[in-house]
């Protein structure tokens, strides 16, 4: 069969990616992770193509002519909460103008997939995991395989493997289908770079996070260095790692670094957490050519960390961000603005902290309720999330007060906290001194006044 990866057109700039849709903070954007894992799996037995309406900056209009043009016998396509409304007008609009089936993968359907569906007659199916074998399965078989729901007449058949395995396997993601130039990434010390993942889902379970009800698996170290010698011998040296929380099986990262650092080392950014630094897996990581790491500080409000079950002390965050410092890893400091508790001095402490911490960059999220988290059944009972708006966590849209703060006290103060840090004097002239080449100078110059220009 003839499958269509596709990343549905929106307004702007917008991330459909990992269950965990935003619009951009600034210009970047990634390669859609769900969709390039998902072509390793599908192209075993299948033509591929791909479309990226966002990366590639098409109109609706556009984008149903090359779908027409392509002709596909089904559609794997992203839906994202951020893009919920737009993206539900397109796909009704797809299923009346071609006969292949849809399916989907995304957040919007975390919380309860079949009512999903049944609430969506036009789309076909949900693919529950990306990294799964279930619409492979199923558009072999006929039959739903793992982590597939899909539609039989009148029923809705398949759901979440009740024993997923430990370990998963992609064969080789098609890189080659998401090669052209739409995309840029904030962190990447060169113009081309890839996405890549070496494990699925995380072992943590964070209230306010889709990844703690996603299971944790891992992906065989052969094939990962595999993937990166591959990319690495088409001039590909710059490299994002996906994974949401690198080194949380410890031995096996210390493993897979050694192994990638003899055989194909590469630079990289990552996700992480401070609490998994020691000197020795940092050192590994750098080894193998990881030069940024992105932690999860989330507040400055110790009670709110152990309510969330983020497991993880003030203490050990600020020992993780020195630690990368004395090792020249560069850091980000990931915050998130608008939990319920917030309030004006919150926030005011989360802006002391960025500035203590003095991370290379810091990443102010919104608070969105994602299905199927703790924080969801908070602004639920509480009536914090309000009616009818697609929630973003990039801050285009602030689609939940707190407590304390009304959506516009949200918004406003998370403007004011990138407006501290990066508009430092002394953080200006440090960022201005590191940059390494006149691309990577250009790249942080667009992305900073990209930054600034959303947030004044």
């Amino acid at each position: 069969m003839k499958v269509l990866l596709l990343n549905p057109p929106a307004r702007g700039i917008v991330i459909r990616d990992y269950y965990c849709s935003k619009s951009t903070k600034s210009n970047y954007l990634f390669q859609p992770i769900d969709l390039l894992m998902q072509s390793g799996v599908l192209a075993q037995a299948h033509e591929l193509a791909a479309v990226d309406a966002v990366a590639r900056r098409m109109t609706r209009e556009a984008c149903f002519a090359e779908l027409e043009r392509i002709r596909p016998d089904a559609v794997l396509g992203l839906w994202g909460a951020v893009s919920d409304t737009q993206d539900r007008e397109f796909y009704a609009a797809l299923a009346g103008r071609s006969p292949a089936p849809i399916f989907i993968t995304g957040e919007v359907f975390l919380d309860d997939p079949e009512k999903w569906l049944r609430a969506h007659p036009f789309i076909s199916g949900a693919l529950l995991c990306f990294v799964s074998e279930g619409l492979a399965t199923y558009l072999d078989t006929g039959a739903p395989g793992p982590d597939l729901m899909a539609r039989k007449g009148d029923e809705i058949i398949g759901g979440l493997d009740p024993a997923p395995p430990s370990e998963f396997l992609l064969g080789r993601p098609r890189h080659e289908l998401f090669g052209h130039d739409g995309y840029r990434f904030s962190f990447a010390r060169g113009r081309r770079f890839a996405t890549v993942l070496t494990d699925f889902g995380c072992p943590f379970k964070c209230g306010f996070c889709v990844m703690a009800g996603l299971g944790y698996r891992m992906r065989p170290e052969a094939e990962v260095a595999a993937e990166w010698k591959w990319l690495k011998e088409r001039g590909v040296a710059e490299l994002f790692v996906t994974d949401q929380c690198f080194g949380a099986s410890r031995e096996r990262s210390l493993e897979l670094c050694a192994r990638l650092g003899r055989e194909a080392p590469a630079g990289f950014t990552t996700f992480t957490r401070a609490d998994l630094l020691d000197d020795a897996l940092l050192a590994a990581m750098k080894g193998a050519g990881c030069h940024t790491v992105i932690m999860g500080v989330e507040t400055a409000d110790a009670a709110a960390l152990k309510s969330y079950h983020k497991g993880l002390s003030l203490e050990r965050v600020k020992d993780g961000f020195a630690r990368c410092r004395r090792m020249k890893v560069r850091t980000v400091a990931t915050f998130i603005i608008g939990l319920p508790e917030d309030t004006e001095e919150s926030l005011a402490a989360d802006m002391r902290l960025a500035r203590e911490l003095d991370p290379d960059f810091v990443s102010y999220n919104v608070a969105v309720p994602r299905g199927g988290t703790l924080l969801q059944r908070i602004a639920e009972a509480e009536g914090l999330a309000a009616a009818g708006v697609d929630p973003d966590q990039g801050g285009g849209v602030v689609a939940m007060r707190t407590r304390a703060l009304s959506r516009e006290d949200v918004a406003r103060l998370k403007r004011r906290a990138i407006r501290d840090f990066y508009l430092r004097p002394r953080y200006l002239a440090r960022r201005s001194l590191s940059v390494r080449s006149l691309a990577e100078f250009l790249a942080e110059a667009g992305e900073g006044l990209e930054l600034i220009r959303k947030n004044l």
